[in-house]
């Protein structure tokens, strides 16, 4: 396949910005594939000089999927890659994700999504329509038209999240990453109010005709109040008025391509119209390096295995 010309990045929103893929710069540096048009983070490998790289957290995307093979096979100075895919990308994808992933394209975690031109709202659960009818009694919601003045608030509903589940690794934003991520392209924001307090906090990307759901977080009173549900009824409608034609809010941890469901996957579930799975890629540029890395590691379903659990102890 002949590369189109390199060009810079320009136009894109949402997980395609290059805005984004700068925020992520405290995980690896980024990398522009100029034929499918789109971001990768380059990372050094524990213990070694050598060097892989990733999809930006927490979905790979690009504009022409079937340039995506050809801009891999360029990266030779790398290792391996690794990616998440969404499901709709996935579809758009087509054989061309096979191909550029030839050494893993599996599905992954369960993730859901909502078709903004259905009656999605008869269709959710009864449950789910009376918890948000009751907060949006309790709390306000309204979309910041200023995202970057929210930035102290929404910190410190992320910190106290973390500090909850315990998240660490690639969901750990630093202050600085959410700085730019609330200045990237596509941004949407939504926060639900008890008076004058934000008790919780949405962030979604518009990203052609589909918003994926980004990151949520609630105070204590915002778990009282039931708010995040307020703030998906509110932003689902916010973004089928803003021209969404899909609503992906992803996965959630246990919700993998077996079924199994934890509290995060059963309210996602519960406004989703389809269920599907993303897809976990690989492709594995220098073979005679990937081999020397697992040696004596044993077998491993983690991709890539010299990033294994096993493969890191004491580095």
């Amino acid at each position: 396949m002949n590369a189109k010309p390199d060009k810079a990045p320009s136009g894109e929103s949402g997980y395609g910005s290059a805005e984004y893929a700068w925020s992520l710069a405290h995980l690896g540096d980024p990398i522009w594939l100029p034929n499918a048009e789109g971001w990768l983070l380059r990372r050094r490998i524990p213990g070694t000089e050598l060097w892989d790289a990733i999809g930006c957290y927490p979905l790979f995307t690009c504009r022409d999927w079937e340039f995506l093979q050809f801009d891999l096979s360029q990266l030779t100075d790398l290792v391996s890659v690794t990616a998440v895919v969404d499901p709709l990308s996935a579809e758009r994808a087509g054989t061309a994700l096979a191909s550029a992933f030839p050494d893993l394209a599996t599905p992954y975690k369960q993730h859901f999504l909502v078709d903004l031109q259905s009656d999605w709202t008869s269709r959710a659960p009864r449950n789910h329509q009376r918890n948000a009818k009751k907060a949006l009694s309790q709390v306000g919601v309204q979309r910041c038209s200023d995202p970057g003045a929210e930035l102290g608030i929404w910190c410190d509903l992320y910190a106290a999240l973390k500090r909850r589940h315990a998240i660490s690794a690639l969901a750990d934003f630093p202050r600085h990453s959410f700085a730019q991520q609330l200045d990237a392209p596509g941004l949407v924001m939504l926060k639900a109010t008890d008076g004058t307090q934000t008790v919780a906090m949405q962030l979604w990307f518009m990203q052609g005709e589909t918003a994926y759901f980004h990151l949520g977080a609630s105070s204590d009173d915002g778990y009282r109040l039931s708010a995040a549900f307020a703030l998906m009824w509110s932003a689902l409608h916010e973004l089928q008025r803003a021209g969404a034609r899909w609503a992906t809010l992803g996965g959630a941890p246990g919700a993998r391509a077996s079924g199994d469901a934890d509290g995060l996957a059963r309210f996602k579930q519960g406004w989703a119209t389809r269920v599907h799975p993303a897809y976990l890629c690989g492709f594995i540029s220098d073979r005679p390096a990937y081999d020397d890395l697992i040696r004596g590691i044993g077998s491993s379903s983690f991709f890539p295995a010299y990033r294994s659990a096993p493969a890191t102890q004491g580095q």
